[in-house]
């Protein structure tokens, strides 16, 4: 698998839902390889962004171009909610990732997602179905299915938020593996502070009118108690607490 990142650039960008701006203007350029974290009120446009990189949705004015082009299918998403299908198991839910794809076999299909599975620590799962796997567990398939269509970008809406504490630092290792071993560029939003530090090599903070008012590079930390992460978590919390 050849991997490919990609550079997304977002201009001028106002976004309209019934008369009302969850967006205006809004300009924001992602390197690639980066990991984008995105933190941010409810409201404030994060899920708006996701969905406009993806395409599912189009702006009101303003433009997106990942690689100096319009979007064309570059992103995998992965939310919150466990967006996988029960009738299917592991090795099925995964391969549904390569279901568009007209120029693999099937064999080459299966090839590329055992090495998926591989990757994401499924091994030995191949066979269940969803109600026999815990939510950690079946964040790992969607996570696999994602990624096994080799997308140029990840985003991420708050896919972790539902776990508990030790299932999300498993899955927080899980990314980072993911995104080291590939180099993917990755959008992710979060309302955990400490989490968009822990993953980021850049973070955002927007207000409750959709401005960016903080936008800081980060060194990549390897201890979630090291004290400057929790100096940033503190400072940033301040921030939020004055909106």
């Amino acid at each position: 698998m050849n991997i490919i990142m990609a550079h997304i650039n977002i201009a001028d960008l106002t976004k309209n839902f019934e008369q009302e701006n969850i967006l205006s203007n809004f300009n924001l350029t992602i390197e690639k390889g980066s990991f984008l974290s995105v933190l941010g009120p409810s409201g404030c446009g994060k899920t708006t962004l996701i969905n406009l990189i993806a395409g599912f949705e189009n702006p009101s004015s303003g433009i997106i171009t990942i690689d100096n082009k319009k979007i064309n299918n570059e992103s995998g998403v992965i939310f919150q909610e466990f967006s996988i299908f029960p009738w299917r198991n592991v090795l099925e839910n995964i391969l549904l990732g390569l279901v568009d794809n007209k120029e693999m076999t099937r064999e080459e299909k299966l090839t590329t997602t055992n090495k998926v599975i591989g990757l994401t620590s499924l091994g030995g799962q191949e066979k269940k179905y969803p109600n026999e796997l815990s939510g950690g567990m079946k964040q790992k398939v969607a996570i696999a299915r994602t990624i096994v269509n080799n997308p140029k970008i990840i985003l991420m809406d708050e896919p972790f938020a539902s776990l508990d504490s030790q299932t999300k630092e498993s899955l927080q290792d899980l990314i980072l593996h993911i995104w080291k071993k590939q180099s993917k560029t990755i959008f992710f939003v979060t309302h955990d502070i400490g989490e968009a530090l822990y993953l980021g090599t850049r973070i955002i903070l927007l207000n409750k009118k959709g401005e960016i008012v903080l936008d800081e590079e980060i060194n990549n930390y390897t201890n979630r108690l090291d004290e400057n992460l929790i100096s940033s978590e503190k400072k940033i919390r301040n921030i939020i607490n004055n909106f």
